[in-house]
């Protein structure tokens, strides 16, 4: 591409920045729908253990947390990113027969389930809102994702920050349409989501706005 070639997409980039206000309508009008490729792969054949972390401070439920996990691993055996899965009611099993289960850690939890690898996901922030008298409802999570071995090894990212952010909005709608259990539940599948395409190729397109 010369310097008139790009000289003409740099402005029809800001023309486009202009009239529609959206950096992804410009870039897909250009380049089109695409791929993402998966950020880390785990090893299929290694016991893998979906852990959302459930300490006391916690912003979620138990059961809420315990959806998470589970609509993670389903959404990571549906799309054949590992199939030896521990089962969710693995760690409900130890969370109720371990009496210091909040203060094990990764590794000790791994080693009672069996798992080699734990996708661990620490939420910090999961909020539903009720607004105008309980009228309007919104909500909006983030959590930090990251891959460690099952001796406690971080395996991903390598890079010296605490993990992939990842985060769910939930825009406001008149709460008789869209209850604070739709929100939840909302959330929940939003950020399920997320994380699991941090392990698997998807494609991506733009769709407006």
């Amino acid at each position: 591409m010369n310097k008139i070639q790009r000289g003409l997409v740099l402005a029809l980039v800001s023309l486009l920045l202009a009239t529609t206000g959206s950096g992804c309508a410009a870039l897909y009008f250009i380049f089109g729908n695409g791929t993402i490729s998966a950020q880390y792969k785990l090893p299929k054949r290694q016991r893998v253990l979906v852990l959302v972390d459930s300490a006391v401070r916690s912003p979620m439920s138990l059961r809420g947390i315990s959806d998470l996990e589970q609509s993670i691993s389903t959404r990571l055996y549906q799309h054949h990113v590992c199939r030896n899965l521990v089962p969710a009611f693995r760690l409900v099993q130890l969370e109720k027969n371990a009496r210091r289960y909040h203060q094990m850690g990764i590794a000790d939890i791994a080693s009672a389930v069996d798992a080699q690898v734990v996708v661990y996901v620490f939420v910090d922030h999961f909020s539903v809102l009720l607004q105008s008298d309980r009228q309007i409802s919104r909500g909006y999570a983030s959590a930090i994702v990251k891959v460690v071995s099952g001796g406690g090894q971080r395996l991903f990212p390598k890079a010296a920050m605490p993990g992939v952010p990842v985060n769910s909005t939930i825009p406001a709608a008149l709460a008789h349409r869209q209850t604070a259990t739709t929100v939840e539940r909302q959330l929940v599948a939003q950020l399920a989501d997320k994380i699991a395409k941090i392990f698997y190729s998807h494609s991506v397109g733009y769709r407006g706005g």
